[in-house]
């Protein structure tokens, strides 16, 4: 527990108000003295006793009336809250003055007596501790020790003992007994860690079971002496190895995209150039220019051959016209396409099932799809 301190009965502890004219300290006596833990602010402080065990409440502190033993207006001894040292005090919910306790010089020399206590006790277990050398210690033997010599501890004898680390037995120590880190290369000079102290079998092991993942990446190209990466997985993003499975299938059916380039594009064997479906819709048939350059359209209604959307400069496109069961489709071309001399008019066969090509080329300068083909009757 802690230590109440005594307040009140010192030479400037008397209660005072300000006079009427607001200025003047005037002194009163019975007034009300209330305490707390900051100059403005700040909480009451209520826990106070008559007494220095805390037996006797005080409800309320008033200043000294002059018939209890004490001069009017002064302020009579009290016991505050436990361990505190200094309040606030105001008369009469005036202005607050600081109240320090009436022990303090006690509590000085207290202090005083105590530290000189423990500097005394600090200085003689010192000397006692400057006296002694290993051997004086109860469970230490010390005789024969030379230089290099560790430490060993007897458990039949309860001492320890002179002995080598070469008394350790095999596995004693473990890296479940090491703290982490505690062996670092720096304690460990680099001419004393060889493959033959290692081991070389069992570091040759330790490799050869360790996985690439598990071992710090490359910095330098890795050859493989003229043998083959096997096992490989298919390679999915940037970066990644092409499995042979992957080469042999680009290669079997290419695909090429992206935009050309300003080099020469040899190639051999076929080129095939794949049909996108069209179909009228509304009398209107619809052609994205970015989806493709050969579209197939089932003529099921007369229809407008729409300005296709997306167009690239310089783009060839072939529609193929295939007239259903029915026949006699009219098709009406829309304003962006062009006819020159050569071609005038690109009318349809209206024979049912006959198939017919239209082929133009787009300029974006005209912004024109001039037609550049048209032949019919399939």
């Amino acid at each position: 527990m802690g230590v109440r301190h005594p307040f009140g009965i010192q030479p400037t502890d008397w209660a005072f108000v300000a006079a009427l004219d607001g200025i003047t300290p005037q002194l009163v006596s019975a007034s009300v003295l209330t305490l707390w833990n900051a100059q403005t602010g700040g909480s009451q402080i209520t826990d106070l006793t008559a007494d220095s065990a805390g037996l006797e409440p005080i409800t309320t502190l008033t200043a000294s009336d002059g018939t209890d033993g004490y001069t009017a207006g002064q302020i009579e001894q009290f016991w505050g809250p436990e361990d505190v040292t200094s309040m606030w005090i105001s008369a009469d919910a005036g202005g607050r003055l600081l109240l320090t306790c009436t022990d303090v010089a006690d509590m000085a020399v207290s202090a005083s007596s105590a530290a000189a206590d423990a500097n005394a006790a600090a200085a003689s277990v010192a000397a006692t501790v400057a006296g002694l050398d290993l051997g004086d210690l109860a469970d230490v033997d010390t005789s024969g020790v030379t230089d290099g010599s560790v430490l060993v501890y007897d458990s039949g004898a309860s001492m320890w003992e002179p002995g080598s680390a070469s008394g350790l037995a095999d596995g004693a120590v473990t890296t479940a007994k090491l703290a982490d880190n505690a062996v670092t290369t720096i304690k460990i000079a680099d001419s004393n860690v060889t493959i033959a102290k290692i081991g070389a079998s069992t570091f040759n092991t330790q490799v050869q079971l360790s996985r690439l993942d598990q071992m710090a990446a490359p910095t330098a190209s890795v050859p493989f002496n003229s043998h083959k990466a096997t096992g490989l997985a298919a390679g999915t993003a940037s970066g990644d190895a092409l499995s042979y499975g992957q080469s042999a299938a680009a290669l079997t059916a290419p695909v090429i995209t992206g935009a050309a380039t300003a080099v020469d594009l040899v190639m051999t064997g076929k080129l095939v150039v794949g049909s996108d479906a069209l179909s009228v819709v509304s009398s209107h048939v619809s052609t994205d220019a970015s989806t493709g350059n050969y579209f197939r359209v089932a003529c099921t209604a007369n229809f407008t051959l729409d300005n296709p959307t997306n167009p690239t400069d310089g783009q060839t496109i072939e529609w193929e016209f295939v007239q259903d069961g029915t026949g006699s489709r009219v098709m009406t071309l829309g304003s962006a396409f062009a006819l020159g001399t050569d071609i005038t008019v690109a009318t349809l066969t209206t024979t049912a099932n006959k198939r017919d090509f239209l082929v133009a080329r787009y300029n974006s300068t005209a912004t024109k799809w001039y037609i550049r083909g048209f032949i019919k009757g399939y």
